[in-house]
């Protein structure tokens, strides 16, 4: 009996030894992988701290460190697409402003403000001979009351020589026999802060232009800032909050997503409720803390309990229902989209129609569509994702050759996914300007987005986050007069957007990104206007 009572009180030791043995080694191993997270968050947070330590305001200039190492030269033989193109010169290449025999200074072309990017546009596009537009968007500020002018600017560069204004020796669109007259359009400025990117290749463009010998194109349509309150005050968003490319969309596709939504038949709104208040939209206005650390520990919350996919398919599929949220596309149509709608139904097609129609009143030539956009990808690596009519494989790789589409490079792929069930993109709402006539074309239209890679995925949604903070909530209230509270405000929100938008969509400083911008940028515009030009006896090779 003893003996027994004795080995039970054994095997209780034994057993309370191995749970105290069991219990210390999940403690350790608990204090262990706790410590790993701990050194990796703050590796990171340091590693995000040195990455957004971005001063602009205190930057007087563009670096330029030396002016010819990044100087740009793009060359395109034009004959190496089309054999019959008949001009008095077959060789397009970049050309500086400056008087550079070759090659574009970046310092020129690029901008600092909107206001400054503006005046470079205009300026080139009047050397190029270009017939210039100003669509005015009108913007009454929350705060004030007071309204504030805008515009959307365009240049036009028509292929027929009998355009009024390419009486300018300096005017290199002409019209041949052996090119088509279609029509190209290269955009900017969708994403407000993303402008200045496109707005530098245009202006390079344009200065190339203007010390051409006469080329034989198409009609190009370079339209400058198609969200320029969001360019001027560095925001991807515009005057509303609304994203435009998320906003494109006509009456009836308007009446069906505000069905879609009030019934939540297509999951945005679960899909965007999940990260809501806990990462996209804190209701208050960012601290440092937020800035430095918060947002991203948040971030990690969310990828915890939701997965990075979701995380992805809930901030760029877009949503309809938190005015203040990011990636919000509004319940309407934006002044932007309606005011430059309007001029290309108004001006552009019944002009260049007019102009170029052949007998039974076709069109020679192509509508291909350029949409320039920054922030997914490779820093400085460009992506092509097409809408609308999808051009076969042969025709892409004929027209737009090394472009990186999706499925044909893993960058590409990447900065699609998540996509699927995104709708109001810019060029789909504009292709149906030329659907509705079709009849005067010789093919549907092509309808590309060319994207430029800056900073990782998770810098440039962080930034978003914090700007977005900003200019939707307040700070602490102060006892100053109301005029001085409004004033300051807006500055504040503009410094905040200087410390994370700006920067996260537009690598300004950066020579090597500047010289990638314009290679790519240039090369796909003029791409883009040899395809639209194209002869319709030209056949692609198979």
């Amino acid at each position: 009996m003893t003996m027994s009572m004795t080995t039970a009180h054994s095997e209780i030791d034994t057993q309370k030894t191995k749970k105290a043995t069991t219990t210390t080694t999940s403690s350790l191993l608990w204090l262990l992988s706790s410590s790993f997270v701990i050194v990796v968050v703050a590796v990171l947070v340091a590693f995000l701290w040195k990455n957004n330590n971005n001063d602009f305001e205190n930057i007087p200039y563009l670096s330029c460190p030396r002016e010819e190492d990044h100087r740009v030269r793009v060359s395109i033989n034009i004959e190496d697409y089309y054999n019959n193109f008949s001009s008095s010169s077959s060789l397009w290449k970049t050309r500086g402003g400056d008087g550079g025999d070759e090659g574009v200074n970046p310092c020129r072309v690029f901008s600092r403000t909107y206001e400054e990017a503006r005046s470079k546009f205009r300026t080139a596009a009047t050397a190029a001979g270009a017939e210039l537009f100003a669509l005015p968007v009108v913007v009454v500020d929350d705060d004030s009351k007071k309204e504030q002018k805008y515009t959307i600017d365009v240049a036009v560069l028509w292929s027929n020589s009998n355009n009024n204004n390419s009486s300018s020796s300096s005017s290199s669109i002409s019209s041949s026999s052996s090119s088509s007259n279609g029509l190209t359009v290269h955009t900017s400025g969708v994403h407000g802060v993303e402008g200045y990117a496109g707005s530098a290749i245009q202006v390079a463009f344009l200065e190339s232009l203007a010390l051409h010998p006469p080329l034989s194109l198409s009609t190009v349509v370079l339209v400058h800032a198609v969200n320029p309150y969001g360019m001027a005050h560095y925001r991807r968003t515009n005057e509303n909050n609304v994203d435009l490319n998320r906003n494109a969309l006509h009456d009836w596709e308007w009446e069906e997503l505000m069905l879609e939504e009030k019934k939540n038949t297509n999951g945005r709104y679960e899909a965007y409720r999940n990260f809501d208040e806990l990462l996209f939209n804190p209701r208050q206005f960012p601290t440092t803390y937020d800035y430095r650390i918060g947002s991203y520990l948040s971030a990690m919350k969310g990828l915890i309990l939701h997965g990075f996919d979701a995380l992805k398919v809930a901030m760029v599929t877009g949503q309809y229902y938190q005015p203040q949220g990011i990636f919000y596309g509004g319940n309407q149509l934006q002044t932007s989209h309606r005011v430059l709608y309007n001029f290309f139904a108004n001006e552009i097609l019944p002009r260049h129609d007019s102009q170029n129609n052949n007998e039974g009143g076709k069109s020679k030539g192509m509508v291909t569509w350029v949409d320039v956009h920054t922030g997914l990808g490779k820093s400085g690596t460009d992506s092509i994702m097409g809408l609308g009519h999808s051009a076969s494989d042969d025709d892409r790789q004929w027209w737009f050759r090394d472009a990186q589409f999706p499925g044909s490079s893993k960058n590409a792929d990447a900065v699609t996914k998540g996509y699927e069930l995104t709708r109001g993109i810019t060029p789909g709402y504009y292709i149906h300007l030329f659907a509705a006539a079709s009849s005067i074309w010789q093919d549907p239209p092509l309808m590309l987005m060319q994207e430029f890679g800056t900073l990782p995925g998770i810098l440039v949604a962080h930034a978003l986050i914090i700007e977005n903070m900003a200019y939707n909530h307040q700070p602490p209230t102060t006892t100053t007069t109301t005029t001085t509270t409004n004033y300051k405000l807006q500055q504040e929100r503009i410094r905040w957007a200087k410390k994370t938008t700006l920067p996260a969509f537009y690598r300004w400083n950066h020579p090597s990104w500047r010289k990638k911008i314009l290679e790519r940028g240039l090369t796909i515009l003029m791409q883009s206007i040899l395809r639209s030009s194209s002869p319709m006896q030209t056949t692609i090779p198979s």
